[in-house]
């Protein structure tokens, strides 16, 4: 026997939260709490009562030495962002060393057996009494997923039987991949609120006798089996609420993008030779369940946009092979099928109130 198992999982989460400084008073001066300018002020005296260098204090302020006002002509600004990035790379392989020579006087078995899965998570939040918010969320999730069992190139067996398989640990297994970004935004002038989610996904599972191998499978069964069921999953959601009438702007645009290959195959390939063998199942098992989820909303000031997109691409292959030009000689019945179960689902929704102008895109 020989055996190659696997499980991977790993995932990213990435979360940025920020509230807007208390705004100034009517006659400009800073409230009790204090602004982000006056924070900036309190810490600079910090830190030259501790021994900051005067001279690169200075420098670092201005020419004026007073540090920049965190604002825009609108008013103060709070900006919060968040990346989640995950990058899944699995690669599970069982087989034989080319070239060589196998003997045995039993059942031969070849077998990889493999699950994996990758997730990013991205949340940006701007929350508080501010002029100007931005909450800003991207997450990233690339899987590349490969599951093999081969007798190889000019390899010859000899066993009563033989048993090639590449599969998933238990019928309830998934290759999961996932990217969710939310983000969020609040403010008393403008608010925007961005979010993209994007997945990307290389996942196979193979079983194979490769071109030029020989199998003499005596009197024992032979099966060539693969398996993989796979699912794909993109969330990506924006909101915006302003701060009543007076707020001008608000944009909430979210983006979902959930492209996977998902490919199963069991295959005695073209100029493969296989004698012997009482019985020969050749099968292929896969499924993937493809869901794309995109929410944009703008609500309570003057001028709201809310623009979406959402995109599933699925490619999706499943193949029980007897190739051109494989002997093949059995001294039982033979069988094969190839089995594929995938759906796509794909939802887009977008809610915008404005009191002058909405615009939903």
């Amino acid at each position: 026997t020989v055996a190659a198992v696997s499980s991977s999982s790993s995932s990213t989460s990435a979360t940025a939260s920020v509230a807007g400084g208390a705004p100034a008073n009517s006659d400009g001066s800073a409230p009790a709490a204090g602004n982000v300018d006056s924070q900036v002020a309190t810490q600079g005296s910090t830190a030259k009562g501790d021994g900051a260098d005067a001279s690169a204090d200075s420098a670092a302020q201005g020419s004026g030495g007073t540090a920049p006002s965190a604002s825009t002509s609108d008013g103060k600004v709070s900006v919060a962002a968040a990346i989640g990035v995950n990058v899944a790379v699995s690669k599970t392989s069982a087989t034989l060393t080319s070239g060589t020579t196998v003997d045995s006087g039993g059942l031969l078995t070849v077998s990889s057996t493999a699950q994996t899965s990758g997730k990013a998570n991205a949340d940006g939040s701007q929350t508080g009494n501010t002029a100007v918010g931005v909450g800003a969320a991207v997450a990233l999730n690339l899987g590349i997923a490969s599951n093999t069992a081969t007798i190889p190139t000019n390899t010859t067996v000899s066993s009563q039987g033989l048993t090639v398989s590449a599969m998933m640990p238990g019928t309830s297994s998934v290759n999961a991949f996932e990217a969710d970004a939310k983000s969020g935004a609040g403010a008393s002038n403008v608010g925007v609120a961005g979010s993209l989610a994007l997945n990307t996904v290389d996942n196979s599972s193979s079983a194979s006798l490769a071109s030029g191998s020989t199998v003499d499978a005596g009197t024992g069964p032979v099966l060539i089996e693969a398996s993989n069921i796979a699912s794909n999953t993109v969330t990506s959601g924006a909101s915006v609420t302003g701060s009543g009438t007076s707020a001008k702007v608000g944009v909430g645009a979210s983006v979902g993008l959930n492209v996977a290959v998902d490919s199963t195959t069991a295959e005695v390939a073209d100029g493969a030779i296989l004698t012997g063998g009482s019985s020969m199942g050749l099968n292929a098992t896969g499924g993937d369940t493809m869901a794309t989820t995109v929410t944009g909303g703008a609500a309570g000031a003057q001028v709201t946009v809310t623009p979406l997109v959402a995109v599933s691409v699925a490619v999706d292959s499943t193949t029980a092979l007897l190739g051109t030009g494989a002997d093949v000689s059995l001294a039982g019945p033979y069988s094969s099928t190839a089995s594929q179960n995938a759906s796509v689902t794909t939802t887009a929704t977008g809610t915008t109130q404005g009191s002058n102008v909405a615009v939903g895109a």
